[in-house]
């Protein structure tokens, strides 16, 4: 009975020994399986479709706003303002009203400017000035003759403001010393003709003007000027002349168009003491209308130059006013051209400034320039360098051409006759200023003459070149560099002069004298001492050229200034 207890509890534990077994120990299991298996295998499945990319609409939604209206009823309210004192900031301090530069060169050169100037005010504002500046060695080989040149004057002016109205009011006095030095190498050398030591003419001249002219609100309403003027000179009372001069004009804006018609008047009366003929006087009546107009991609000019010249060799002329400009490329390349004629009144006065040793009983008369033509390019690139190019040409017809004459004289004084000249041109000038305190100009025009019986064209260069360099240091010290080149010059003399050579071929006559090249560089220097004061050395001549002005006229040699300027 025990083997059959026995072999039960036997099969009872058999499955927890395989348990326990299969706790401690998974990888030795031999699982057995009875019977026939058959293992199967699935195909993939694939999708025969490709992608397709899905459309996004893009349009943009659309809002629409209603405003409901609503009415707000706003009443103002007025309160009275009493007198308010407004705030005015002072004027600002570096604007100074007088000023006073002085000093003193070689050769014994003093010179002066000095004037006083009021702030400018709503009712108007004044001011005078006076200068002065002198010379007396340095011209001549022999400068113990009297060779003093002097120059004094005084200035006054004023402009008061009523409304659109504007008045100016000026008057002037002045004294010039001249003197006739060409001729001392040929006293020096015992010649008969000789100019004597003392050979001086002091000239006094005044004057005085007054104008008017209409400034509206409205820049399409029209704006009338009106001046007249009056100057007399005097030549050691020997020879007097009488200026009138008088301008009356009107411009308006008109469709877009700057229309302009100005008349003017200029009578110049001249008496002789010392000789038989009277006087002599000139009469010059002009009309000028012109139209102009202005647009971003041109700008145009056309007028007339309508000419009465009463006491002249012709005496109607008219000649045409023509410009035309075309900006391209934003300014950087402008095209121009223009077309015009001018008759000039040659003036005892006004030829004086350029020519103090011009004889003052010459006969004067009016040059009439028939074509006055040119036609270039300008513009700018970089942002700092500016440029021009032109070609020019000019007729001109009773052309001045100066030589010393023995009208009233031995020779020295300067005499005048006319011809015909025309004058062909080309040439141009650039000017560079980058961001630095320095700049930079430079030029040059090269001349063609066609004269009418005349072997040159008389003291008129064939080359001129011009150059200037200047830098200021963090606005205290100041430099400046300047030089001028003229070539192929010529002068004409009625009497023996140093190096002329007799030629009476031509249809004036006389010696020709080859007045050297010029070559002429001056430097200058300026330091601000304080915000009121500054000095000044300036050095002219450089490089001492004896070139002459005129046949016979030597130009003074080099040159040392020292000065100083005060502002009050």
């Amino acid at each position: 009975m025990k083997t059959p207890h026995i072999a039960v509890a036997l099969c009872a534990l058999l499955p927890a020994a395989a348990a326990a077994q299969t706790s401690r120990d998974s990888v030795n299991l031999q699982v057995t399986f009875t019977g026939a298996r058959e293992m199967l295998l699935q195909d993939a499945n694939k999708q025969s479709v490709w992608p397709e990319a899905r459309s996004l609409s893009n349009k943009l939604p659309e809002f629409s706003y209603r405003l409901l209206p609503k009415r707000m009823n706003v009443a103002p309210t007025y309160e009275p303002v009493g007198p308010t004192r407004l705030k005015v900031d002072p004027p600002a301090p570096m604007l100074y009203g007088g000023w006073i530069d002085a000093g003193m060169g070689t050769l014994f050169t003093p010179y002066l400017d000095a004037g006083y100037a009021s702030r400018r005010s709503r009712k108007g504002m004044w001011g005078v000035q006076t200068t002065h500046r002198s010379t007396q060695f340095g011209f001549a080989d022999v400068d113990s003759i009297d060779t003093r040149f002097a120059t004094t004057e005084l200035e006054t002016w004023g402009r008061a403001f009523r409304g659109n109205h504007v008045f100016d009011a000026e008057a002037e006095a002045g004294r010039d010393a001249v003197a006739y030095y060409g001729l001392a190498g040929i006293r020096a050398s015992g010649d008969a003709l000789a100019v004597p030591a003392s050979d001086r003419t002091i000239y006094f001249r005044s004057g005085a003007a007054a104008g008017w002219h209409y400034t509206p609100q409205d820049s399409a309403a029209l704006r009338p000027e009106a001046r007249l003027s009056y100057r007399m000179l005097s030549a050691a009372d020997a020879v007097r002349t009488h200026t009138w001069h008088g301008t009356l004009g009107a411009s308006a804006r008109m469709n877009g168009h700057d229309a302009a018609l100005l008349g003017e008047v200029a009578i110049d009366r001249r008496s002789f003491a010392d000789t038989a003929e009277a006087r002599r006087e000139q009469a010059l009546l002009s009309l000028r209308p012109s139209l102009a107009r202005v647009t971003k991609t041109w700008s145009a000019t056309a007028g007339l130059g309508i000419f009465i010249d009463a006491r002249g060799d012709q005496v109607f002329h008219v000649y045409p006013h023509l410009e035309a400009r075309v900006p391209l490329f934003r300014g950087r390349l402008t095209p121009y051209a223009k077309w015009g004629g001018e008759v000039d009144q040659n003036r005892l006065e006004a030829l004086l400034r350029d020519v103090p040793f011009a004889d003052p009983t010459l006969d004067l008369r009016s040059t009439y320039r028939t074509v006055d033509a040119a036609g270039g390019l300008q513009g700018g690139f970089a942002g700092s360098v500016r440029y021009e190019v032109e070609a020019g040409w000019v007729r001109e017809v009773n052309h001045m051409y100066l030589r010393n004459d023995t009208l009233s004289g031995a020779g020295e004084r300067l005499g005048a006759f006319y011809d015909t000249l025309s004058v062909r041109r080309v040439g141009g000038n650039v000017a560079w200023k980058p961001a630095l305190p320095l700049e930079l100009r430079a030029g040059a025009t090269l001349y063609r003459y066609g004269t009418s019986g005349q072997l040159h064209a008389w003291n008129l260069p064939d080359l001129a070149v011009t150059a200037e360099v200047r830098y200021r240091w963090k606005e205290v010290l100041g430099v400046a560099v300047e030089g001028r080149v003229e070539t192929g010059r010529y002068g004409l003399s009625a009497v023996a002069v140093p190096e002329g050579v007799l030629d009476v071929s031509d249809a004036a006559g006389g010696y020709v004298v080859d007045l050297g090249r010029v070559a002429d560089v001056s430097l200058h220097f300026d330091y601000a001492v304080t915000g009121r004061l500054s000095a000044s050395l300036d050095f002219n001549n450089v490089l001492a050229s004896r070139y002459r002005t005129f046949a016979a006229y030597p130009v003074q040699g080099f040159q040392a200034f020292l000065g100083a300027t005060y502002t009050f």
